[in-house]
């Protein structure tokens, strides 16, 4: 298996999913550039699992923040590919021409580390949530099992309840899935809304996807969609953690949806100043981006250069090992694939892995940690 096992990162499959899809976990390599300015400025203490500086320069009240290593999960590298694109539609509220002043920064209350995950809720609290749902739906829960953690039997993971034609189930962080048991006649997203309305808004945004494999072959398919806010710093927000995932069947009928819940169960830090574009791409082509892409193996020349740079957008990371929810611009940076790695796929294919900087200045972090791209 090569670096072409792409983790596609379209953030709307649940942690647990992949977790349980890929046992093993590669993580890029930490470069630590302390800022002695902030040290010097801030005082520091511990919230809550996460490492916070209270800002005494710039006469801000916003906290600093502290970016912790990404865990990308997996083996292979984040990315995309030619045929996807061309074959999905872009949704993104924002583009290089929109000005940015500020986003917010979330605290995940679910944070997880070191392979074990904290829960705010309990069995009873994860049916309550199964039961609004199974409500939505006109049925009742007929019966439930609950998963509980695999280092510690006291946190229940997951509660999965039945209903006659429903499964629904309720992660320990929130997060909600719901397989459609008959899906018949659920053809398009029309279909969906007209038996299930309670799964949309006046304002939604809704884009198509269609997947591929390493060797340019069709998968699965899917739609994805966000409500649109009243400014496009909102969109910006829930086009990330406020998103559903509605996934069709090999058969063609869309047979599940996620429901994406990380902003309601998280703690707002703040509304923190949001670099430029440009910045942004000053930082990416002087190295200062968190990837899991191996540079040396394929970029010739090593580093990333403006020319490789295929698109970009602004997506908030997450996941449970995350200990914040904050803004990155997200590169897609053409990738030099190896001879072999090439045969079967058509000539005009071409392959991108995702590059991340950080939105928020550097002054806002009480230090600013960076990744080189290769895996420890």
């Amino acid at each position: 298996m090569n670096g072409l096992t792409v983790l596609k990162a379209m953030n709307g499959i649940d942690d647990r999913f992949i977790a349980e899809a890929v046992p093993e976990k590669k993580k890029g390599k930490l470069l630590v550039l302390a800022k002695a300015a902030a040290a010097v400025a801030a005082c520091i203490c511990l919230v809550a699992g996460g490492v916070y500086a209270y800002n005494s320069f710039q006469n801000s009240q916003l906290p600093l923040l502290s970016i912790e290593e990404i865990d990308f999960g997996g083996m292979g590298f984040e990315g995309s590919d030619s045929l996807t694109l061309e074959h999905s539609d872009d949704i993104s509220p924002w583009n290089e021409q929109i000005k940015i002043d500020k986003l917010p920064v979330y605290k995940n209350r679910f944070y997880r580390y070191e392979g074990q995950e904290k829960s705010y809720y309990s069995e009873s609290d994860l049916l309550k949530v199964a039961e609004k749902y199974s409500t939505l739906l006109g049925e009742e829960i007929i019966s439930y099992e609950n998963f509980t953690d695999d280092f510690n039997e006291k946190i229940v993971r997951n509660v999965i309840a039945q209903t006659q034609n429903h499964q629904i189930s309720v992660g320990g962080d929130g997060g909600v899935s719901i397989v459609f048991k008959n899906p018949e006649g659920l053809t398009d997203l029309s279909a969906v809304k007209a038996k299930y309305p309670f799964l949309f808004n006046e304002n939604d945004v809704v884009g198509k996807y269609q997947e591929f494999s390493v060797d340019g072959e069709p998968l699965g398919s899917y739609y994805k969609k966000y409500e649109k806010g009243e400014t496009v710093e909102q969109s910006v927000v829930n086009y990330t953690l406020k998103k559903m995932r509605f996934t069709h069947s090999e058969n063609g009928e869309i047979r599940s949806v996620n429901i994406n819940t990380q902003q309601r169960f998280s703690e707002k830090l703040g509304d923190y100043p949001v670099i430029s574009f440009d910045e942004a791409k000053e930082k990416l082509l002087d190295g200062q981006y968190v990837s899991s892409v191996d540079e040396v193996s394929y970029i010739s020349s090593g580093r990333v250069e403006e020319r490789l740079i295929k698109k970009v957008d602004i997506i908030y990371y997450t996941g449970n090992n995350q200990q914040l929810f904050m803004p990155y611009y997200r590169f897609y940076i053409w990738l030099d694939l190896l001879p072999f790695e090439r045969t079967g796929l058509p000539e005009d294919y071409e392959h991108y892995g995702y590059f991340y900087v950080p939105a928020v200045p550097e002054e806002y972090f009480v230090n600013y940690e960076l990744f080189d791209g290769e895996f420890q």
